[in-house]
């Protein structure tokens, strides 16, 4: 029945091609052999809701036929994305209260943009019964119709999932959906979230409800936990959807490849307050983990904490982007080289580009493209050619390779992420702390993964030494017994400030921080907190006093109140702090860090058979806006010492630098593959002691076993330890 290529047990290769009305079918034959010409072996093609669906009996497929067998014609192996964010124009004529509805009442009307040019963006309120009832209708069209041909051979579900294209920013004022049929569902998930008890919410969210309709759609965030079950709640439909469309695929296709795509929620673009994302959960039923791009490098934890094993794929690989204002990059192998393989190295397992032939329709155009409009080689057509001629030969070895198992964990909690955006009203902050903590580790070449809630309660901390919780507010009980059962069995705990601070079981706010019972377990507490906008009123007090002359000096030494503060440590490394300020108290740990003398801000104990190092500040933060790292470099040093981690062995590189190097084994635990980015602005020189004989894929440098490379500026290579 199946005869299309298995391209899961393969390396993918190809690109986008077919969003219509574009390309022209005139552009067809010629671009699809390029593509062949190229070593592209993979094809996607878009349905979109709107443009086949024409009205509630019709279905044209016409176009989607024409170029599924062309594609076939040249082997090609096909996925069919389905777009449903593409509404038809009569589903609102029969349906008119789906549309989404917004904080202040706004009703969004259907609208084009630049990536739906047909319009009919976002889509319905996913919750409305009748419109809900239509999706299944074209979903279960389009997989009868094509299910039968021979070139098929994967499913994309879903393309970047979000609740509702105006609402991808994180500020509790500006979200979707306040549809009223959407609210009524909401009470529905909190009747099963609290176990039917009204008066359990109540006591939660500190209200007086005496009937569940009277529960209102939190609108400003300012009350918490009201706010947590509301964008919790979006999260959880959210995966619902997902959960059917692949259960349709499963029923109505068995045995056929099925996945959706995410944008990684890294908290810039989609994230899981205003997009309602949460990476994981959405891609559980998934056959393959697959994403557009992988983002900045070092959010490979985040793609491998989401893969949980999978092969991984980028099905978008935006290296092409562009736009009428700001026309395409004009690059060349060595971008492409500095791009793909650092993926690899995270362990990507395939690259779809986005889009072969450049954009001709709305504001996308004349970018997006392999190619120029006209169909003729760009220099990125010829630099992806010899890419994949290079690369091609050792493909299916790559394929075959997993990841390395990882030694840190990086918590990330949607629930904490709800409660830092209806904080600050918005997720700027904590996703540069996200991202300090990952690229310390990631230029140290150390391996690592993101740790949700649900991981975490459900045994994801096992075979972790490190976990890093950058600010982190909002805790759950049961994530606070897990994480301290795991430090005391032995692994190595860094928090930043106001550990547990809001207790997410209670609904309050934590009276002793660290909070959720993990003062007295780890027997240690915040005594005094405030913020680093203070600290010049504090001087000023401590200084009347004349407590010390520690503080005297602080004076002279000009500290005051602002963003950061910079604190002295037991090595004369200055560590510098943001936003938050506490002391802490504790009878038995070794002081770190401090503003004052004896009043330490830092501080490293054992707890069990592990440790801890406790941050009465946001380091991470601090690092990040100032743009000094070697503090937090040093702070990790403690941590990875204690961890007993370390870059895998046989990899030497020069402390400080922005090196990363990436060992790729095989099945049996054979060194297969190195993959070698130098991100710095000159050349490096790193050291392998891994007993093997090396050759670079693209240079073809020969390295000999306990050998030496100089890894150009600005340069990425891979490595193989095959002739």
């Amino acid at each position: 029945m199946k005869d299309s290529k298995p391209d899961q047990s393969g390396f993918l290769f190809g690109a986008q091609y077919y969003r219509a009305p574009t390309p022209d079918p005139s552009c067809w034959r010629k671009d699809l052999d390029r593509m062949r010409s190229l070593g592209m072996s993979s094809v996607k093609l878009w349905a979109q809701w709107r443009w086949i669906h024409r009205t509630p009996s019709t279905f044209v497929f016409d176009d989607l036929d024409r170029i599924m067998a062309l594609c076939h014609e040249r082997e090609f192996s096909i996925h069919i994305n389905v777009i449903f964010d593409a509404t038809p124009h009569w589903l609102y004529q029969r349906y008119p209260d789906a549309k989404p509805v917004l904080t202040d009442g706004t009703v969004i009307e259907p609208f084009e943009m630049a990536a739906r040019q047909i319009g009919g963006h976002p889509g319905p309120s996913l919750a409305h019964p009748g419109a809900l009832k239509q999706r299944k209708r074209f979903l279960s069209a389009v997989i009868r119709h094509l299910r039968s041909h021979p070139g098929l051979a994967a499913w994309d579900v879903w393309n970047e999932p979000e609740l509702c294209g105006r609402t991808r920013s994180p500020d509790p004022r500006h979200l979707a959906d306040y549809n009223p049929h959407n609210i009524k569902a909401f009470r529905e998930w909190l009747k099963k979230r609290y176990a039917s008890d009204l008066s359990a919410l109540n006591n939660v969210w500190g209200r007086c409800y005496s009937d569940w309709r009277q529960v209102e759609a939190p609108r400003t965030g300012e009350a918490y936990a009201d706010f947590v079950d509301w964008r919790d709640y979006h999260c959880d439909l959210m995966t619902s959807e997902a959960d059917w469309r692949f259960g349709l695929v499963a029923k109505l296709d068995p045995g056929r490849m099925k996945f959706l795509h995410v944008v990684p929620s890294i908290m810039e673009y989609w994230n899981p307050v205003g997009s309602a994302t949460d990476d994981r959960a959405l891609l559980r039923n998934s056959d393959v983990f697959a994403s557009t791009g992988t983002g900045r490098p070092w959010w490979a934890p985040h793609l491998v904490g989401c893969a949980d094993g999978k092969t991984a794929w980028n099905t978008e690989v935006h290296i092409a982007y562009g736009a009428t204002a700001m026309h395409e990059r004009i690059i060349g192998l060595a971008t492409v080289r500095r791009e793909l393989l650092p993926q690899i190295g995270a362990g990507i397992r395939g690259f779809q580009f986005w889009q072969f032939r450049a954009e001709t329709l709305g504001r996308e155009s004349p970018g997006w493209g392999l190619v120029r409009p006209d169909g003729s080689d760009r220099p990125l057509t010829l630099a992806v050619g010899e890419f994949w001629k290079k690369l091609a030969p050792h493909a299916a070895r790559l394929a075959s390779c997993g990841t390395a198992d990882a030694g840190f964990g990086l918590w990330r909690s949607r629930r904490n992420e709800f409660h830092h955006a209806a904080m600050h009203g918005n997720l700027d902050r904590l996703r540069s702390s996200y991202e300090a903590w990952l690229k310390a580790c990631h230029w140290r070449s150390l391996t690592g993964r993101t740790v949700d809630s649900d991981a975490v309660t459900q045994g994801g901390l096992t075979g972790l030494r490190m976990l890093i919780m950058a600010e982190p507010y909002y805790l759950t009980q049961p994530e606070a017994d897990k994480i301290a059962e795991w430090v005391e069995a032995g692994g190595v705990l860094v928090s930043e400030a106001h550990l547990g601070g809001y207790d997410g079981t209670t609904g309050r706010h934590s009276s002793v921080i660290p909070g959720c019972g993990l003062a007295s377990r780890f027997g240690l507490n915040e005594s005094e907190s405030t913020s680093t906008f203070h600290l010049d009123l504090y001087r000023k007090e401590q200084a009347d006093l004349s407590v010390s002359d520690d503080v005297k000096k602080a004076s002279s030494d000009g500290l005051s109140g602002g963003r950061l503060v910079n604190l002295q440590t037991r090595e004369s490394v200055i560590l510098t702090a943001a936003e938050r300020y506490a002391e802490i108290a504790c009878d038995d740990a070794e002081s770190l860090a401090w503003l004052v003398k004896d009043r330490p801000i830092v501080l490293m104990k054992p707890a069990g058979k592990g440790w801890i190092l406790y941050a009465g500040t946001d380091v991470g933060l601090g690092a990040e806006l100032s743009g000094d790292t070697s503090g937090l470099q040093w702070l990790l040093g403690l941590a990875l010492e204690k961890a007993g981690l370390k870059a895998p062995k046989g990899i030497e590189t020069p402390a400080g630098r922005r090196i990363r190097v990436d060992q790729i084994r095989d099945k049996r635990g054979e060194l297969a593959f190195i993959v070698c980015h130098n991100d710095e602005d000159s050349a490096v020189t790193i050291r392998l002691t891994c007993q093997k004989n090396l050759k670079g894929v693209f240079d073809d440098i020969p390295v000999p076993a306990s050998g030496s490379i100089i890894l150009p500026p600005r340069s990425a290579e891979i490595f193989t330890s095959r002739p």
